[in-house]
């Protein structure tokens, strides 16, 4: 996806400590939000973080792919007490920026994707759905993402998101 790399980024993951199969604290979050945790680890390559010392501490890992090899990867918070709900590695322990791709794009077969905001959206609607990781989308994901013949912008309700949403719209408008 990328066409240089960036000094920035390493030449190696570095995985979180205590990195494993999901436990009850994490099968608990999962099924709280009527997810299957199996089905999400199965299909998705989602894993659970154990006691750690930093700030990977109980949180659900997210693998993020880019043709089929670990690029970045995601830990989401799996109680309010943690701070950000969302964190990804520095960039020297990942191998590209995670907003140079679309969480799920490479589940994402034929001519049609759908656009949404975040990896739990992604889940929700299965194969064929795409995540910008937030509303901020940028110039490398509306380029991933006018490569496909159809193309449908789905974010959230809240105003920001709507707006955020409309705006990516308009610019995929651009493309045939």
């Amino acid at each position: 996806l990328v066409a240089h790399k960036d000094p920035k980024y390493g030449d190696a993951m570095v995985l979180p400590t205590a990195l494993g199969p999901m436990h009850k604290g994490h099968t608990a979050y999962l099924k709280r939000r009527w997810f299957d945790p199996s089905q999400l680890a199965e299909q998705w390559g989602v894993q659970g973080v154990g006691l750690t010392a930093d700030k990977w501490a109980n949180r659900i890992f997210i693998p993020i792919t880019v043709e089929g090899r670990l690029v970045n990867f995601m830990g989401r918070a799996i109680n309010s007490r943690q701070s950000p709900p969302y964190t990804t590695p520095p960039p020297a322990q990942a191998l590209m920026n995670h907003k140079d791709s679309l969480y799920g794009w490479d589940q994402a077969e034929g001519d049609t994707v759908v656009a949404v905001e975040g990896v739990l959206d992604v889940w929700r609607l299965g194969p064929g759905a795409v995540g910008t990781y937030g509303t901020g989308w940028t110039t490398a994901q509306l380029n991933l993402l006018a490569t496909k013949k159809h193309r449908i912008v789905m974010f959230d309700c809240e105003p920001e998101a709507q707006v955020a949403g409309r705006a990516l719209a308009k610019a995929l408008s651009a493309y045939p």
